[in-house]
């Protein structure tokens, strides 16, 4: 029998990044379109084959798009939905969520929650009084009546235990490509003459939105405390709360030819990016899955990584009981930071240049990636508990 599915969120659009991009995940292995409210339409630029409907929520007020879903909105999105036999409801604290609810209510649908990291306890912090009397007055109504809660890791999973009321709970990753190898040396060359970047120094990547949340210039500052004349940081991601220009007024003069902030590359000059680099870092507070965590270790780069990186606790450790894969970070301090980074250029200059993991992190990391990442077991996964939960 065929299960009718729909995906729901908010405002789709690519400048979300890992949010986006878990949601076009989702769509493609369900097969699923997506119903998304939004202010204004937007005509995001999606793939062909994901379809997507923008429904407009209505008024809301100023600096909370989409807190709810006015009544016009909400009859639209009925009409599109009608036939749906679940809606898989992305993300929290938004007019989508009590909609989806309202809506499943009247006509028998089920739900799944997919909270992509919303209950994070860090996360809760941020507008603590306003997530509360939301999670008061529809989340927690939503979260009970969702048939299962699916999670990116397990340690998303545990931080959420608190809040999840659903009968049943999933940790399925989200997919990640292994990447193909080859050129490895010809890319390395193309990316520092993009940069102009000497061809002897060592490159640490960043890869992420500009947003306060992902710690840019506590990154910037880390590193040019630490030991890196002859390293250079490379910071990829387009503007969020944070731009482009703050990164760069944050960079202090004598180091002003290391911090490069060329904005966000895609396709071939991002696969260069990453097969150019030397090592990858990211000091985010909170990552419940990270693309570009995971994108990393694909890559055979040793990372430094925040402890808010979810994925990094699911990882294998070695026999020794260690975590092989880089500098995984107790704290979020500053002085952590910078002893890791000097750490890692060390290691560069010992070991000399694009020094990825050793063979034996290499292909542990590649392995794991490849049996649990893997998009085709993404699409297995969703697709049985689909048939389970309904």
């Amino acid at each position: 029998m065929e299960i009718r599915t729909w995906n729901v969120c908010t405002e789709l659009d690519p400048c979300l990044a890992g949010l986006y991009r878990g949601i076009i995940d989702f769509a493609r292995a369900l097969e699923a379109p997506v119903l998304s409210f939004s202010q204004h339409v937007t005509g995001t630029n999606v793939s062909s084959d994901v379809p997507v409907s923008e429904v407009v929520c209505g008024p809301n007020p100023r600096g909370y798009p989409c807190l709810w879903v006015g009544r016009s909105a909400a009859r639209s999105a009925d009409r599109l939905v009608r036939e749906a036999d679940l809606l898989v409801v992305h993300s929290l604290f938004r007019g989508h969520v009590g909609w989806a609810t309202a809506h499943a209510e009247r006509r028998g649908t089920r739900l799944w929650a997919v909270p992509h990291g919303c209950l994070d306890p860090w996360g809760l912090k941020q507008r603590w009084p306003l997530k509360r009397a939301w999670l008061d007055a529809c989340g927690g109504r939503f979260l009970e009546q969702a048939s299962v809660s699916v999670f990116a890791t397990r340690r998303e999973r545990e931080k959420a235990g608190a809040w999840i009321r659903s009968a049943a709970t999933a940790v399925i990753p989200w997919p990640v490509e292994l990447p193909d190898l080859c050129g490895r040396e010809a890319a390395r060359q193309r990316f520092r003459e993009r940069l102009a970047i000497p061809d002897s120094a060592i490159i640490l990547l960043s890869a992420a939105r500009l947003h306060s949340m992902k710690r840019p210039l506590e990154t910037v500052a880390a590193f040019c405390a630490a030991d890196t004349q002859d390293a250079h940081l490379v910071m990829l991601g387009m503007d969020g709360d944070v731009t482009s220009m703050q990164v760069c007024g944050a960079v202090p003069p004598g180091h002003r030819g290391h911090v490069h902030v060329p904005g966000p590359l895609c396709n071939a000059d991002l696969q260069d990016a990453w097969l150019g680099a030397d090592g990858f870092i990211s000091l985010s507070r909170r990552e419940n899955f990270g693309y570009s965590f995971a994108e990393a270790l694909a890559y055979g780069l040793p990372v430094i990584a925040s402890p808010g990186h979810d994925l990094a606790w699911d990882l294998p450790m070695d026999r020794s009981g260690r975590w092989p894969y880089g500098w995984l970070l107790p704290n979020d301090s500053q002085g952590c930071a910078t002893e890791a980074i000097t750490n890692f250029v060390r290691r560069c200059r010992r070991i000399g240049p694009s020094s990825q993991l050793s063979a034996a992190q290499f292909s542990s990391a590649r392995s794991w990636i490849a049996e649990h990442l893997a998009p085709d077991r993404f699409r297995e996964r969703l697709r049985e508990l689909k048939c389970r939960t309904l």
